[in-house]
């Protein structure tokens, strides 16, 4: 898995491990697969600061200008750029550190709407890639024939705004932009339905310790 990532990473850029992440869960499970198994990963990557890898930021923002391969920016002085009259590059990316976040909060007015449709553009495409990286280890799991006989829950711990009430990214307030998180669950015993319940997080250690028949 690791000299899968490092290859990966050379040619399109970090990406936070979680192509790494994803691989190295399924080859353990892979490898212990005669035995009920319980994995559980983090991947940090939707998460600002926003920066998902290529050719997903691209297709975000096609005004960037980088080098083809990630790599080539550590032997050339390019680096990347965004290019448009309507949006403040030093703005974009200050605003996703501490300082950004403090001068946005004392005066919303610092980022214009173009600029946070940057930002909520390069948070959209990291969700884009989180999925397709999901969606490539669970067609491990079926190639090794676990995933019938497996619970797949997908989760978040907040979410984050992006202008609403005067806020940005999330380190302010309990308004729905940060409460309100997916809760996906697939698997034998999980019915396939759409529930809108209130539900919060001190929930699932018990629920799915349960559905699997273990002690909580």
């Amino acid at each position: 898995p690791m000299l899968r990532d490092f290859l990966r990473k050379i040619r399109k850029g970090p990406d936070k491990k979680t192509f790494y992440k994803f691989d190295y869960l399924a080859e353990a499970i892979q490898r212990d697969r005669e035995a009920p198994f319980f994995g559980m990963m983090n991947t940090t990557l939707v998460h600002s600061p926003y920066d998902p890898p290529r050719p997903k930021k691209e297709a975000a923002t096609p005004a960037l200008d980088r080098p083809r391969w990630y790599v080539l920016e550590h032997f050339t002085d390019r680096e990347e750029t965004l290019d448009r009259e309507d949006v403040r590059p030093e703005r974009i990316y200050e605003a996703q550190t501490t300082t950004g976040i403090a001068r946005f909060l004392a005066d919303p007015e610092y980022l214009t709407q173009s600029e946070l449709s940057v930002l909520r553009a390069w948070y959209r495409a990291s969700i884009e890639y989180f999925d397709s990286q999901l969606g490539r280890f669970l067609d491990r799991l079926d190639d090794a024939g676990v995933l019938e006989d497996t619970v797949v829950v997908v989760t978040a711990d907040h979410g984050e705004y992006f202008g609403e009430h005067g806020l940005i990214v999330h380190s302010h307030y309990l308004h729905d932009e940060v409460t309100h998180v997916p809760l996906i669950a697939a698997g034998p015993g999980i019915p396939t339905e759409e529930r809108s319940d209130l539900v919060s997080h001190v929930d699932l250690h018990r629920t799915f310790a349960n559905l699997a028949g273990v002690d909580a």
